[in-house]
């Protein structure tokens, strides 16, 4: 689990000693570092890479369902498209079917030309560091270079069942980053070597080498303060969700982009993620509800961000509840605490509303440092009926993101 303890002290330090490298640089070295900045930037922005992507979820259901879904988001021009990471998916319906997911990206990568396939995100916990980046790996190769490998610490839904641990969170994703990073870099003339407390290698490599240079990226699923600074350190992307605009970069600029520049590293070398249910329909108010009360479920996994977007509301449950506790009192006491989430902040998550709100929307978080977004939809029709979205629900808010929205973000 994550400590929640001295996260401002964390914080503090990282900043105190970001400026005071920076202010004890000679001024000729000052100036060149900052040219070398701008050239940097300047060269993504011509490039285009400061607009938008946008990236749809395929998950759940069967293989086939998730290659159909993904053949969709091609035609529409969608950058991405992700699959989860998941034994069991909370609040979902008994009949949901789950398949497992390097098999899975396999499949859709080998049925598409062109999208990026994504993890949303790999569970650390439930693979050693050596099979997971295998399959990375295995999987980058089928997509000829086209996959994101998102990892994240893993929920306890998919760990107690099984008689997996749910202690040292935080710390077992760190390692486990730091192992799949070194193995996927390794090769027979430069091994990777690690010791740590949960994982270790000795003179390892992989026999199967990404087509990626150095190697597929690592998008980190950060929300605490620890999370955050290896993000900065280390990851290729930042992935996570339930973050207004404000708050996302407040936290970007906060916590990952002093951590990047202690590491030697620009925040331009990190691609910031964002998760975002989706309510499109016409009939704003409609919309505004679905928005409210998905975005509610998904903020209160994240005290973090709940304090932040919501200071009003107690949430008594630690750090990152879903991550060390299943069963069905704690999805109790969670529901309980998203009733205290005042609508108009939760909605500040979402994207919701018709198109020409939507695209004001997306506005605000390409201007919060956002260049990835991961849509989820929520059509408030079906979110009302307590039915779970359709295939063709699904497609039709996709459809309309590829005609009406993506191309605003892409010109």
């Amino acid at each position: 689990m994550i400590s929640q303890t001295n996260e401002h002290d964390e914080y503090s330090y990282a900043r105190s000693s970001y400026n005071g490298l920076v202010h004890s640089r000679p001024i000729f070295l000052e100036t060149i570092w900052m040219l070398e900045r701008f050239k940097k930037m300047r060269s993504r922005l011509n490039a285009g890479m400061l607009s938008v992507k946008f990236g749809g979820f395929a998950s759940p259901g069967l293989p086939s369902l998730l290659v159909d879904k993904a053949k969709i988001l091609e035609r529409a021009g969608f950058d991405s498209v992700w699959v989860e990471d998941e034994i069991h998916v909370p609040y979902s319906p008994q009949d949901t079917v789950v398949p497992e997911l390097f098999v899975s990206l396999a499949v859709v990568a080998a049925n598409t030309s062109n999208l990026t396939v994504g993890s949303a995100v790999i569970d650390a916990g439930i693979r050693y560091p050596v099979k997971t980046a295998h399959s990375i790996a295995t999987v980058d190769c089928i997509a000829g270079g086209r996959m994101i490998a998102g990892i994240g610490g893993g929920e306890a839904i998919n760990h107690e069942p099984y008689g997996i641990p749910t202690d040292h969170v935080f710390q077992k994703m760190r390692e486990a980053v730091i192992c799949i990073k070194k193995l996927l870099e390794a090769d027979s003339g430069t091994p990777a070597n690690f010791s740590g407390t949960f994982f270790s290698l000795k003179d390892a490599y992989l026999k199967i080498k990404s087509p990626r240079k150095p190697h597929t990226p690592l998008f980190i699923s950060a929300f605490g303060p620890k999370a955050l600074q290896l993000t900065g350190e280390i990851g290729d992307g930042w992935i996570v969700f339930a973050h207004t605009p404000q708050t996302y970069e407040n936290v970007l600029n906060e916590f990952v982009k002093p951590a990047a520049h202690k590491a030697g590293r620009d925040l331009e070398d990190i691609e910031p993620m964002l998760v975002v249910p989706v309510a499109l329909s016409k009939d704003r108010n409609l919309a505004y509800k679905a928005a409210a009360s998905q975005a509610k479920d998904w903020i209160v996994l994240s005290p973090d961000n709940m304090m932040m977007i919501a200071p009003t509301a107690k949430h008594e449950l630690g750090r990152q509840p879903y991550t060390v506790r299943a069963g069905e009192q704690w999805v109790r006491r969670l529901s309980s605490l998203a009733h205290q989430i005042p609508d108009e902040a939760a909605v500040k998550t979402a994207l919701w509303g018709d198109t020409d709100q939507i695209i004001k929307q997306i506005e605000d978080f390409r201007k919060s440092g956002c260049r990835h977004l991961l849509l989820y939809p929520v059509p408030p029709e079906s979110f009302f009926r307590g039915v779970v979205i359709n295939f063709e629900e699904w497609a039709e808010v996709m459809r309309i993101f590829g005609e009406k929205i993506i191309p605003h973000f892409k010109t």
